[in-house]
């Protein structure tokens, strides 16, 4: 701790001098624009206007994430109409995304989630390493495109698209520092520079000794990125990440224990940790070729290990807990050519790639604990034998292809698909007498869509679009070829949840929205943002009871709409109003046409932020989040609830002091539950924490 607050405090010594001259600047607020016609290259993998694009697509501004309190990612993204964040931890670092009503129970991931355009989804689970992203002081933008994606992302982008853009090296000088501490033994550090000899920095740490019993966590990041050549015609960059993540996990809390203590540390959990390390080094550069074209490519190479302990709990009271150890390599290289406007006998862009990864997962479990609690309160802790062990592997390709044509001013096409292929390789090592497997994935994944201006009136626009698609998403690895057995009270007394067996699933997608702005009187501008769709998935991988294991055993329906409003003006007045309803239903079993588990069909999230006095900047934040099923049969449900956050920032000099209040009115209640799989009916909780404070200072624009 003491050597991290050192650390940073030597980056805040010598960043200082460039964010106060920063500060000095006049700088232009860009969350005070209507968003509409800020260009996006997310959406279509190139430079476009988001109320031109044929998809759902929200752009957070730098200025936009300092407004809102608290801003860890996940609260970010609370205010983009589509998501629901569940928070496993209950203070907002474990964050589990919910959109279109798709969501991944902490298994697995219906996100893409990149950094710079490249994609950091981890390898055996598909989950994205949210405690360790660069901090705010980095980050030029947040992209996120909501609905099937895959003709241009391929596998896991079903729900969505999350872009992080960080700074790059070139323009004015921009810094910031960011130290804050409070609730819970919370603390935040982080540092971050950009535009300096064609340097970008970023640095932070965060620990919390967290909200329950056995929650403590930590993680720090350092990324570094140099474009050492840079001009008109293109770029060359390398960059190096670091990020390091150690987080205890106390389970889930019965029902009979939450009203008398939500803070409870269950017996079964005592073991559960997770420690996670990862470096990642990467090439990335542009190229413009005459008038003719522009390539772009990079490529990218991760090292990971991780230490997880983790608690399976087969029964009330009965559990089963492993150690596994892991080592995790991945490599990725993608080359994409936008050729000019022009080439074509109708005006338009053609965006046409390629795409290959591999990747490799070696697993060893070792016996920890197993048991009811006496078991436990008489157990170590501590690595057992080896109790089986096997390396896996998934290696692919894609091509990308799409063309936007104009044939009308006011009219714009877009074609794409893409062909993805995938090998998964499982060799077994321990115990002996295992066979060897390998399973091959194909998917193509077509879309098209049109986009009408219908209003153009220079103070207000709409447009409106319809697009229709196809998306999949393959089993993870650890679905595939997990080797952790769990212990069952019949033949052969041990079972591996996970299936080689399983396909991907897939999904036909057809949405329809509109983006309207307008600029009224009185300095006032606004902007409006709606979408509806319906998504058939076939194939759905789900956990199977009556196999305990995964299987390709669901069909759904995702139907739902979404709905924006954000209003800039007058002075620093600005408001939005999400509004989100998820209707994901079970189309085939015995459960058909019931709600999806977990998923809540409403949910609004509201915000305001203005400066009463000068040098004075306070923000609120509303969020409702409506009732959702804990089973698959509809008959217990996780009760609503509402969610306040606030935060006041007081400007001296080139500084601003905060405080911030997360939950601000300590309600009382539980992100998500489940049932208890064994049949018993009891059912468990993750509760939130109640109020929680945080102050702190910092400078430029770091949050």
């Amino acid at each position: 701790m003491l050597r991290a607050v050192a650390h940073i405090g030597i980056v805040a010594l010598t960043l200082a001098p460039l964010t106060s001259a920063s500060a000095q600047r006049p700088r232009r607020d860009t969350a005070r624009t209507t968003q509409l016609d800020t260009v996006v290259v997310t959406a279509e993998r190139t430079s476009g206007s988001i109320a031109s694009t044929a998809a759902a697509v929200t752009r957070i501004s730098p200025a936009e994430i300092q407004r809102i309190p608290h801003a860890t990612l996940a609260d970010v993204l609370k205010t983009v109409p589509g998501f629901t964040v569940v928070d496993f931890d209950g203070l907002g670092f474990d964050p589990q995304l919910m959109t279109r009503g798709f969501y991944g129970g902490g298994e697995a991931e219906y996100v893409v989630v990149m950094l710079d355009g490249k994609p950091i989804n981890q390898v055996h689970t598909g989950r994205a390493f949210w405690e360790s992203l660069p901090t705010a002081a980095a980050i030029e933008a947040i992209e996120v495109v909501r609905g099937g994606s895959s003709a241009l992302y391929g596998d896991a982008a079903i729900g969505g698209v999350i872009n992080i853009i960080t700074r790059g090296g070139s323009g004015a000088p921009s810094s910031g520092v960011r130290i804050a501490g409070g609730s819970h033994g919370t603390s935040h550090m982080s540092a971050g520079g950009s535009g300096v000899g064609g340097l970008s920095l970023s640095l932070g740490r965060d620990e919390t000794e967290g909200y329950r019993v056995h929650s403590e966590r930590s993680s720090s990041h350092a990324r570094i990125w140099a474009a050492p050549y840079q001009s008109e015609r293109g770029h060359f960059g390398v960059s190096y990440l670091n990020q390091s993540r150690r987080a205890d996990e106390p389970g889930p809390v019965p029902e009979s224990v939450l009203g008398v203590n939500r803070t409870f540390g269950d017996l079964l959990f005592q073991f559960d940790r997770l420690v996670d390390r990862n470096q990642e080094i990467g090439l990335d550069g542009s190229r413009r070729i005459g008038s003719l074209a522009t390539l772009k490519w990079y490529a990218n190479t991760e090292w990971r290990t991780t230490t997880n302990v983790r608690t399976v709990a087969l029964a009330p009271g009965f559990g089963d807990t492993k150690h596994r150890d892991a080592r995790l390599r991945r490599t990725l290289g993608s080359i994409q050519a936008h050729l000019a406007d022009g080439l074509l006998p109708i005006p338009g862009e053609v965006v046409a790639g390629a795409e290959y990864g591999v990747g490799s997962v070696d697993s060893r479990y070792f016996l920890v604990a197993s048991g009811d609690y006496d078991a436990y309160a008489s157990a170590s802790g501590g690595r057992g034998e080896l109790d089986a062990s096997a390396d896996a592997g998934r290696s692919g390709g894609a091509a990308f292809i799409q063309y936007a044509a104009r044939p009308m001013p006011r009219v714009r096409f877009t074609l794409g698909a893409r062909y993805d292929w995938l090998d998964d390789s499982f060799d077994p090592v321990s115990p002996s007498g295992q066979t060897r497997s390998d399973v091959t994935h194909e998917a193509f994944s077509p879309k098209a869509g049109v986009n009408v201006r219908y209003l153009d009136r220079g103070t207000s626009t709409g447009n409106v679009y319809v697009t229709a698609g196809r998306s999949f998403k393959a089993p993870t690895l650890d679905q595939l070829f997990d080797v952790r057995n769990l212990p069952v009270p019949f033949p052969p007394f041990s079972i591996r949840s996970s299936n080689a067996s399983l396909k991907p699933q897939t999904g036909t997608n057809l949405e329809a929205g509109i983006y309207h702005s307008a600029t009224l009187s009185g300095g006032i501008a606004g902007s409006l943002t709606a979408s509806i769709y319906q998504m058939d998935m076939q194939d759905e991988i789900d956990f199977d009871v009556a196999t305990l294991s995964y299987g390709n055993i669901a069909e759904s329906r995702h139907r739902g709409a979404e709905v924006g409003a954000r209003i800039i003006g007058p002075g620093t007045v600005s408001t939005y109003v999400t509004y989100t309803l998820q209707a994901a239903t079970a189309e085939a079993g015995d459960n058909a046409g019931n709600q999806l588990k977990a998923i809540p069909r409403h949910t609004l999230s509201a915000g305001a932020a203005f400066s009463p006095i000068d040098r004075v900047q306070t923000g609120i934040n509303l969020t409702r989040v409506g009732e959702a099923f804990i089973d698959d049969a509809n008959t217990r449900t996780l009760p609503a609830y509402t969610r306040v956050d606030a935060r006041l920032g007081v400007r001296i000099s080139a500084y601003e002091v905060f405080g911030e209040a997360r939950n601000l009115f300590g309600a009382r209640y539980n992100t998500t539950g489940f049932l208890d799989p064994s049949g018993s009916g009891t059912a468990y909780y993750y509760p939130a924490a109640e109020r929680v404070l945080m102050i702190g200072i910092r400078t430029g624009a770091t949050r």
